[in-house]
Order: structure tokens, then sequence, then C-alpha cells
């Protein structure tokens, strides 16, 4: 037995198999808490205008009840499909963003943690085009959806 969902609490009652009679203790009651950051299961969606809420999840999709993970993002305008600039926010850790920062004045990103598993990013635009926000968990690129 190996539970995967993250929950408050679980009830397991184990029983003897002739008889069907419960082992001396049961039920037994345990948590299931999340495990470390997994960068593929966390989502990063748009909450607000300039405003996006990274939900940290574990490797099961269970979201994180807490703070501290190394949390990075980028505003990266595009042209031509290539990324052009790239600004970084870290929150917690020193993990390193694979695209190199650089310093431009078409704004960024701030990454506020949450304490709660979540972080808000907040976006600051200053010139128009297209750009697109990308964010790292421990290092990891979070994939988009």
């Amino acid at each position: 037995f190996q539970p995967t969902l993250a929950s408050d609490q679980y009830c397991l009652h184990i029983v003897m198999e002739n008889g069907g009679k419960p082992i001396n203790g049961s039920p037994f009651s345990f948590r299931v808490r999340p495990g470390a950051a997994c960068a593929s299961q966390c989502l990063l969606v748009t909450s607000m205008p300039n405003e996006l809420t990274l939900h940290v999840c574990d490797a099961h999709g269970n979201r994180l009840r807490d703070g501290g993970s190394a949390v990075q993002a980028a505003l990266i305008s595009e042209n031509g499909g290539k990324v052009q600039d790239a600004l970084v926010s870290v929150s917690g850790g020193k993990a390193k963003c694979p695209t190199p920062p650089v310093t431009t004045d078409d704004g960024g990103c701030k990454v506020i943690d949450r304490s709660n598993g979540s972080y808000s990013v907040l976006v600051t635009q200053r010139r128009s085009g297209k750009y697109v926000v990308r964010a790292w968990v421990q290092g990891e690129l979070v994939p988009s959806r």
C-alpha cells in the first residue's frame, strides 16, 4: 500500500485473511504530505491582468502546502521566434535559470512566495510586443500547458 494522494488524514483498516478480524491497533490513522517539488507537475495560471499564479506540486500532482521552493520567472520577448530578452526574478533557493538574465527596458517579473505552496508572478511590460512568461522550479522549466 503506497498512497500518493496527499490528505490531511487517512484511516487504514488491516484485517486478518482468515476470519476477517482486525489486527491489534487497527484501524491506523496517518497523514500523507506532498513530496518534493516537481516542475513537470506545476501549474502556471493567469489569476489577474499582469499577474500569474504558480502552484508548486509534487511528482503526483499534489500541491505543496509550504513555501521556500526555488522559483524563478522570466518575461521573454519574442522576435521572429527567438528569445530576445529574459528578465529573471528568484524566490527561495539558489537554482540557476537556464536562460541568462538580461537587463532591458522591456519590463520583467517579480516572484512573491505566498508561503502556502503558491507563488505570485507579477509581470511588468513596458513596451508593446509579444511576450511569454516562463517559470522554473528547482532549476527545471515548468511546462507550458
